[in-house]
């Protein structure tokens, strides 16, 4: 009975099962669920947690192959942009020109 607390608190009467009201599907509700958590959690007790080799030895399992730089690409120029992307990267300068200006002036 240690892990029924609520089966010790409320006082069920006689043939409550047959007709359970509202408040007793709750606590019959929160005690299966109480025995489903304690079950899981037993069950994670029970499985050894993995080994996870220390960094050096994992350092030194990467075969020396398979380390090295990668290697530096060339920029690849793309075609020429639409030009509603064109207008609006125009707008974009405009308006940066606009707002360094402003500074500039103090305002």
């Amino acid at each position: 009975m240690l892990g029924f607390p609520p089966f010790l608190v409320f006082d069920f009467q006689p043939g409550w099962w047959q007709a359970p009201t509202q408040f007793e599907t709750i606590i019959l509700a929160a005690c299966a669920f109480t025995v489903l958590l304690f079950g899981f959690v037993w069950e994670l007790r029970a499985t050894p947690p993995e080994e996870v080799p220390p960094p050096d030895e994992a350092l030194l399992a990467i075969p020396p192959a398979a380390v090295r730089p990668a290697a530096t690409a060339k920029p690849v120029r793309r075609g020429p942009v639409p030009a509603a992307i064109a207008m609006q990267r125009a707008s974009f300068a405009a308006h940066g020109r606009r707002q360094m200006e402003r500074r500039r002036r103090g305002y």
